[in-house]
């Protein structure tokens, strides 16, 4: 979880997590799930 204290969350530091941060981690993320793919593909040719 990203806040753990609701009440007492910063709304500028989490609007800037989710708007600043969360694209590149969906890009990283992605990059890896393809690289595992491959990966696993690789292993079933052989």
């Amino acid at each position: 979880m990203l806040i753990h204290g609701y009440f007492d969350a910063d709304l500028e530091t989490t609007w800037d997590v989710i708007k600043n941060k969360l694209p590149e981690l969906k890009r990283q993320a992605s990059e890896l799930l393809t690289e595992i793919e491959q990966a696993e593909k690789s292993i079933q040719e052989r």
